[in-house]
């Protein structure tokens, strides 16, 4: 009897630490890059469950990266947002969407949000004119926003938990031509000194916060 209970109690033991082991690498990385070049820092990423509701957010480190951890199993949709300022729309923008409008060119994925300035899935006349005319001559914002961003479908547990890596770009610019800020992580003195005496040898202590780690 006293045998029996011993082995109850031992498989119970290791079911729950394999439950929670299990748990807690329940984990994914990725990276958000600018087109096929910079790596993005600052932009959210909405960890959504399979009824689109966000159960997590995470911000992208100066390189890009982000992590989710403690995901428990089932299917998820990673979509992105960003504040930072959007830009590098210019005349090599609409002329290039004109040639792909006529087949002389072709467009990746990326290039094809861009592009979509109107947010209907078609790149076509619709979009060079607002681009050409309704952006850059009346500085009018695009339907579909400032920036757009691929969409990432993980089902968890996930055999490759890293490596995943989803294009963003300023809407409008095709051609990839902006450079995203990499020093767009804001850094706030908790205590800013107004105005300091001291030696050459004295030390000068201060504290710093950010919204996000990284590296000094």
């Amino acid at each position: 009897m006293e045998k029996a209970l011993l082995k109850t109690l031992c498989l119970s033991f290791l079911l729950l630490s394999a439950t929670a082991f299990s748990q807690e690498e329940n984990s994914f990385s990725g990276m958000v890059t600018y087109h096929d070049s910079y790596g993005m820092a600052g932009v959210t990423a909405h960890l959504r469950d399979s009824t689109g509701t966000i159960i997590d957010n995470v911000i992208t480190d100066n390189s890009g990266n982000y992590t989710f951890n403690n995901v428990a199993p089932g299917d998820y949709t990673v979509t992105f947002t960003t504040d930072q300022p959007a830009g590098g729309v210019n005349l090599i923008d609409p002329f290039i969407i004109q040639d792909r409008i006529s087949g002389l060119i072709t467009f990746d994925n990326i290039q094809e949000l861009a592009a979509d300035v109107d947010g209907n899935g078609i790149v076509n006349q619709d979009d060079y004119n607002l681009i050409l005319i309704a952006y850059m001559n009346q500085e009018n914002p695009f339907p579909v926003g400032p920036w757009v961003f691929e969409q990432r479908s993980v089902t968890m547990p996930e055999a490759a938990r890293e490596g995943f890596t989803t294009r963003g770009t300023s809407s409008g610019d095709s051609n990839g031509s902006l450079v995203p800020d990499p020093k767009s992580t804001s850094i706030l003195l908790t205590n800013p000194i107004v105005s300091l005496n001291a030696g050459s040898s004295d030390p000068i202590e201060f504290k710093l916060s950010s919204g996000e780690n990284f590296n000094i």
